[in-house]
């Protein structure tokens, strides 16, 4: 029996809820795919032998959780000691602040990494779009193929002059981000209200979906 099979004859069933049949399928298989395991097969059966009775209990969030430490399990090996800590140590703080949300945390270097690589493709792009009737170098990339990035660093100085610091483009990059999420239905909904409206970052946990 295919994984996949396993998860939609629990859903079928009535055992497990519908947010976590993705988490349970393409969650589990990124995760292998990922990993350096030898045997898939065998890799995604462990896997579920261990979600399944999580998903069972019919909490979206802690299947999400144990997703997340789903390396860990089918890969011990493959994980370093700096690896497992930073794992363990990761955290992160979202509260209101006046009229403003303040975010910090710590994340392991491949989590960081990712959101680094997003959040800056992004800033790129709304800086370009924010200074687009700048002039370029004759020979800069955007001058030559319309929509390339900038490379004589016209931008960079139109983005400096106008106060637009990096760290300000990282935020505005952020918030596009996590609205695409809600646009597209990313993160679900609950009788059809938008998630945003039915959490603040002062409430204790995120409602389960």
């Amino acid at each position: 029996m295919s994984h996949s099979t396993r998860v939609a004859d629990a859903w079928l069933a009535g055992e497990i809820p519908g947010g976590v049949v993705r988490p349970l399928t393409l969650g589990v298989t990124d995760v292998i795919r990922r990993s350096e395991v030898e045997d898939p097969v065998a890799a995604r059966a462990q896997a579920l032998d261990t979600l399944l009775p999580i998903a069972r209990r019919r909490n979206v969030r802690k299947v999400g959780t144990a997703l997340a430490t789903l390396k860990l399990l089918i890969d011990p090996g493959g994980c370093t000691e700096d690896a497992l800590h930073a794992f363990e140590q990761q955290h992160l703080s979202v509260r209101e602040q006046g009229g403003m949300v303040h975010v910090s945390g710590t994340l392991p270097l491949d989590s960081g990494t990712a959101a680094l690589t997003v959040l800056h493709q992004r800033a790129r792009t709304i800086a370009a779009e924010q200074f687009a009737d700048v002039t370029h170098d004759s020979d800069c990339d955007a001058s030559s193929h319309p929509g390339a990035e900038c490379s004589c660093g016209a931008v960079d100085r139109a983005r400096r002059a106008s106060g637009a610091s990096l760290s300000h483009l990282l935020a505005r990059a952020f918030g596009e981000v996590m609205h695409d999420l809600l646009d597209n239905g990313a993160v679900g909904s609950h009788h059809r209200v938008a998630p945003m409206s039915r959490w603040s970052p002062t409430s204790p946990t995120p409602p389960s979906r």
